[in-house]
């Protein structure tokens, strides 16, 4: 379980909460650098809910220091931001010691915040944007948690960081950042956020009691069709039916133009006449049929296998 201890300090030049905020890259220690975007978009979404904030937008990386306010300060008048908030994390033996300062595009300190969280990324993502919203909120920072079970006779009750807080349903205001629930041997970290609600239901699962995330609304699952299911009408035999008939043409005026060659040819070669114009006929006639069968080929092999070619030649 983590401890937090926070101390809020406001120089004398503090004011109301301006309403467009600037985020300087978090400063942190080797081992979860790579987590800097990860805490940024969470303390983005947390801040983009509280009262007064109208944009809260993370700024480029320059040459400042998280403690460099004139620097800051320049940062935020290039952005066209009202203030911009710095955030400095150290590593301890058990978690992160953390300092955050929020500089006015003007320059002065406006405030600054310094905690120390213990456990791992995830207790310091809660315990930053606990400190962000103290620094930005007039009102109470804090969240609603719901617990509720998947029956109505549900008899557990449910431990928030590890205090008995009676039986299910549940609803509680808690403070905003990580929280430990536990139902039963079921037990869940939650991320509670300033004026939003986070409900969970503790619901039977492959015979083990399970702390979920609201399950009435969870989307149902995709349905996957096989190719073997697909409906018989995905190939519509009555649009392919043209197909098949022009085929049936071909091949009978294929064959009929292939005899009536063959009938020209055995007819020059017997008549007295002029050999030389029969002949050519024969050949025309034979290739005209050849391609009437090749066309009728060819829309046999495009007409889909669903429509049959019917009829006989």
């Amino acid at each position: 379980m983590r401890t937090l201890v926070a101390v809020l300090l406001c120089s004398s030049s503090a004011f109301a909460a301006p309403g467009r905020i600037g985020l300087y890259p978090l400063s942190l220690p080797d081992g979860i650098q790579q987590l800097e975007v990860r805490l940024a978009e969470q303390l983005r979404d947390g801040a983009a809910a509280l009262p007064g904030v109208r944009s809260f937008d993370r700024v480029a990386l320059n040459s400042c220091g998280p403690d460099e306010a004139p620097c800051l300060a320049e940062a935020a008048q290039k952005a066209s931001l009202e203030a911009i908030i710095s955030a400095a994390v150290t590593a301890t033996g058990s978690g992160y010691r953390f300092q955050l300062r929020e500089v006015a595009a003007g320059g002065a300190l406006i405030h600054e915040a310094r905690g120390e969280v213990r456990g791992g990324p995830l207790d310091l993502a809660g315990a930053l944007e606990h400190g962000v919203c103290e620094m930005l909120s007039t009102a109470p920072c804090e969240g609603e948690l719901r617990v509720v079970g998947e029956q109505r006779d549900q008899s557990e009750s449910a431990i928030v960081d590890g205090q008995d807080r009676g039986a299910l349903p549940l609803t509680l205001r808690l403070p905003v950042g990580r929280h430990a629930v536990k139902v039963g041997e079921a037990e869940r970290r939650v991320r509670i956020s300033s004026g939003r609600t986070v409900q969970l239901t503790a619901a039977m699962r492959a015979g083990a009691l399970a702390l979920l995330d609201d399950p009435a609304v969870a989307p149902a699952a995709p349905v996957v069709r096989s190719a073997a299911a697909a409906p018989v009408e995905a190939v519509s035999t009555t649009a392919a039916q043209p197909r098949a008939t022009a085929a049936h043409v071909l091949f009978g005026s294929g064959l009929a133009l292939l005899t009536a060659g063959a009938g020209v040819a055995i007819y020059s070669t017997t008549s007295a006449g002029s050999r030389t114009n029969a002949g050519l006929a024969a050949v025309a006639l034979a290739a005209t049929g050849a391609g009437a069968l090749v066309a009728g080929g060819l829309l046999v092999a495009l007409t889909p296998s669903g429509a049959a070619l019917q009829g006989r030649f």
